[in-house]
C-alpha cells in the first residue's frame, strides 16, 4: 500500500513538473449559440515526443464514435491541430449548437493524467414570433408590434425595400414595440422578428415577414365630382356631395377634407369643417339667400392644402310670393238636356243651339236641309217647324209661293229649296219644342264670319245638303 500511494504522488509530481494544463477559450462551461471554443492542452516542451490526445464523451475524437468526421479530414466543424516541440495541442469547435453539448477530455498517456472540460450549448429559443403587425406608418418610420415568445429575454427587429436582400436590424430590443426610423417615402418595405435569449438567435426558425408602404409625400389631387344639391327656395341647409377620384386611383395620401361656405368673397362664420379622409358629404346652414361659393380642400401631412381646392358655386333664391288662392268656385249646375244638337255632319263641327251655321247656294241648284231625328225620340219629323227669316214655312200659301217643300218622317225632317235664287237667301231656322238650329245661307261670291271670326262655310256644287242632327230626351 505504501507503495502504491508513493507511485501516486510520484505520478502527480511528474505531471506538475510536466507543466500540464488544459484551459478553455471562451472561459465555460456554457457558451453562446453559434460560436466558437478552442481548448488547449500544454505541457513541458522538454519531454520531446510526447503528445496528447483528445476524448469526446470517452470515445476517441479519431475513432468511429467520434460525432466528429476528423478521421476524414472535414475541418468545417472541428480542427485538431498538435504541435509536439512547443509542447500544446488544440481543439477548435466552431457553430456550437445544441449538438455540441460535450464532455472533452485532454488525456496524456505518457503521464497517466487528463484534465476534463465540459461544453454547454444554449439553444435560442424556437418558436417563430407571430403576430407581427404595422401601425403610424408615415413618410419616413413606421411601427411594428409582435406577440410575446416564452423564454425569449430579447427581440432584433429587421426590415429592409422590396429590392434590397440584406436586412437591416436593430436587436437587443426587451419591448414589444418598436418604432423603425429613416425610412424613404412612398416606398414598399417587408419587416421581421426574430426572438432570442442569452444564447442568441436561432437561424433555423421559419420568420414571419409582414409588408407595408411608406405614405406618399406628393400633395393630394383635388376632389372630383363635386356638386350642391337642389335646396328649396330661402333654403336654410344645403347639402355638397364629392368623390376622391384621383386620390384613389393614384394611392395619394389623404389625412383630412375641409369644407368651408363663402358669401361675397367672405367665409361664412362657423362653415368650416373637418373632416375624416373618407368623408364624401357636408351640410352647411345658410344665413338666408344669395350666391354661395362651397369650397373643398384635401390635405395631408406633406402638402399645403392651397394646391387642393374644389369650388363649385350655387344661388339660394328668395322665397316665392305664394300661389293666389283660386277663387272658390259655386257647386256646377247641371246643364238643361237640349232637345237639339245643331252640328254639320260634314264639318264635325258642334255648334250650341240658336246659333247659326253658314253656307253658300248657287243660284238655280237645289239645295236640301235635313233635321234627324234621334232614334231614342218617339217624335215624327213632321212635328219639326221650319221658318224662314222668322216666318213659319209651314204655311201652304209660303211654300208654294216661294219653291220651298218641307217633308218629315221618323228620322228626320227636310227643307227642300227646289230652285235657289238670291231671294232665298236669308235664315232659316229649325225648331222643336223651345230649342232650335239656325242656318244663314249666301250665294256664291259673298264672304260670311262664322263663330267669333272664325269662317265656316262649304259650296255645294249642284246639290247642297246641310245634315242637323237632332236629338230629343
Amino acid at each position: 500500500m505504501a507503495f502504491l500511494l508513493l507511485s501516486f504522488i510520484s505520478l502527480i509530481a511528474s505531471a506538475t513538473s510536466a507543466g500540464f494544463s488544459m484551459s478553455a477559450d471562451p472561459v465555460g462551461p456554457d457558451y453562446v449559440w453559434k460560436t466558437t471554443v478552442t481548448l488547449t492542452c500544454t505541457w513541458d516542451p522538454s519531454q520531446a515526443g510526447k503528445t496528447a490526445e483528445f476524448l469526446i464523451d470517452n470515445n476517441s475524437i479519431y475513432g468511429s464514435n467520434s460525432p466528429y468526421d476528423v478521421q476524414g479530414g472535414d475541418t468545417s466543424k472541428v480542427e485538431v491541430n498538435t504541435d509536439m516541440e512547443s509542447g500544446n495541442a488544440q481543439l477548435i469547435i466552431k457553430d456550437l449548437r445544441a449538438s455540441d453539448t460535450h464532455s472533452v477530455v485532454c488525456s496524456v498517456s505518457w503521464l497517466g493524467v487528463s484534465s476534463e472540460q465540459v461544453i454547454n450549448v444554449n439553444e435560442p429559443p424556437t418558436t417563430p414570433v407571430s403576430g407581427i403587425a404595422t401601425s403610424a406608418v408615415g413618410f419616413n418610420d413606421a411601427t411594428v408590434t409582435f406577440n410575446a415568445v416564452e423564454d425569449a429575454t430579447k427581440y432584433t427587429v429587421g426590415w429592409k425595400t422590396s429590392t434590397e436582400s440584406d436586412w437591416t436590424e436593430s436587436d437587443e430590443i426587451t419591448d414589444t414595440t418598436y418604432t423603425i426610423t429613416g425610412l424613404l417615402v412612398a416606398t414598399e418595405y417587408h419587416v421581421r422578428v426574430k426572438a432570442g435569449d442569452s444564447a442568441g438567435y436561432h437561424d433555423d426558425v421559419a420568420l414571419e415577414q409582414q409588408t407595408f408602404t411608406t405614405m406618399d409625400n406628393r400633395p393630394p389631387k383635388p376632389v372630383d365630382n363635386i356638386s350642391v344639391g337642389s335646396p328649396e327656395y330661402n333654403a336654410t341647409t344645403i347639402t355638397v356631395t364629392w368623390s376622391m377620384g384621383e386620390n384613389t386611383a393614384e394611392g395619394l395620401i389623404v389625412t383630412s377634407i375641409t369644407a368651408k361656405v363663402e358669401l361675397n368673397n367672405t367665409e361664412v362664420e362657423g362653415s368650416l369643417q373637418t373632416l375624416g379622409s373618407d368623408e364624401t358629404e357636408a351640410t352647411f346652414t345658410l344665413p338666408g339667400p344669395g350666391n354661395y361659393v362651397f369650397v373643398v380642400s384635401t390635405h395631408n401631412e406633406y402638402s399645403a392644402s392651397e394646391d387642393t381646392v374644389a369650388v363649385v358655386a350655387h344661388t339660394v333664391e328668395k322665397t316665392r310670393p305664394p300661389p293666389t288662392p283660386k277663387p272658390t268656385q259655386p257647386p256646377t249646375q247641371p246643364k238643361p238636356t237640349k232637345a237639339l244638337e245643331c252640328r254639320d255632319p260634314n264639318l264635325d263641327i258642334q255648334y250650341e243651339t240658336g246659333e247659326p251655321q253658314y253656307l253658300e247656294g248657287m243660284p238655280g241648284d237645289s239645295v236640301t236641309i235635313e233635321c234627324f231625328i234621334s232614334n231614342e225620340s218617339s217624335v215624327n219629323g213632321t212635328a219639326v217647324e221650319w221658318n224662314f227669316n222668322d216666318d213659319a214655312l209651314n204655311n201652304e200659301q209660303l211654300q208654294n209661293q216661294e219653291g220651298f217643300s218641307v217633308s218629315g218622317d221618323e228620322n228626320k225632317s227636310s227643307l227642300v229649296i227646289s230652285n235657289y235664287a238670291d231671294s232665298h237667301k236669308g235664315k232659316y231656322t229649325c225648331k222643336l219644342n223651345s230649342e232650335s238650329c239656325s242656318f244663314q245661307i249666301t250665294s256664291i261670291g259673298q264672304s260670311v264670319d262664322v263663330r267669333d271670326s272664325a269662317p265656316s262655310s262649304f259650296a255645294l256644287s249642284g246639290f247642297l245638303v246641310l245634315v242637323v242632327l237632332l236629338r230629343l230626351l
